[in-house]
């Protein structure tokens, strides 16, 4: 071997070598942004809700109502509850609801993570 031959064959090994290394940082980097962790909120406490009726307000149902007089539309409140009681009282964990819309808009729209009947 000749070289010019044991150089040419150092230069391609090397830059596959390289364009494998820029694959794998761009896939890394993509991952980490595309696979983005949902937030659950409240982080570490459960937040108080009331459980309010608003059946006769526009193609609404049941829905929560917050300690500061906001409202949290559940989309899977039937997966979480067997009766409803207008006023009952909850502590509930959520995340937001991805690609739903809302006939009622009268708060976020969430899916429960955890619900838990608050005594009174």
């Amino acid at each position: 071997m000749n070289q010019a031959t044991i150089i040419n064959h150092l230069s391609f090994s090397s830059m596959k070598g390289i364009k494998g290394l820029i694959f794998l940082i761009v896939f890394i980097i993509l991952v980490n942004f595309s696979c983005q962790k949902e937030e659950i909120f409240p982080s570490t406490v459960y937040e108080e809700v009331t459980l309010k009726n608003l059946t006769g307000f526009d193609g609404c149902g049941f829905v929560f109502q917050k300690t500061d007089s906001t409202y949290l539309e559940p989309t899977n409140l039937g997966h979480c509850l067997d009766t409803y009681i207008d006023g009952k009282n909850y502590l509930i964990k959520y995340k937001r609801a991805k690609n739903q819309v809302s006939i009622c808009q009268v708060g976020l729209m969430i899916e429960i993570v955890e619900i838990v009947d608050r005594l009174k």
